[in-house]
């Protein structure tokens, strides 16, 4: 199966934030390790797409005054759309979609 991981990272402010005090957030469906200041949330949320709907994986962590915000986000695609579509035009739909 061919898949596309879109990583989204803000940081919306960098307030005593020490490298040794991150996270680490694992997933071993979507074959990724990130690190991040606060434990991440994990969630899933299904996005109606122009080829059906799309089940997108949120990895997000908040810190409690709201102003940081870390975030990595994974939509896997069946190989049907790569015959009809670019890996270009799929992330520009994903894009437009958020």
């Amino acid at each position: 199966m061919k898949f596309i991981v879109t990583i989204v990272l803000m940081l919306l402010s960098t307030a005593c934030v020490h490298a040794e005090d991150w996270k680490k957030t694992k997933s071993q469906e979507g074959n990724f390790q990130v690190l991040m200041p606060i434990d991440a949330e994990y969630s899933t949320l299904d996005v109606e797409t122009d080829i059906g709907v799309v089940k997108t994986h949120l990895f997000q962590s908040f810190n409690n005054d709201g102003k940081q915000v870390f975030m990595v986000t994974y939509s896997n695609y069946g190989q049907e759309i790569f015959k009809t579509k670019t890996s270009a035009q799929i992330l520009k739909g994903a894009m437009e979609n958020t």
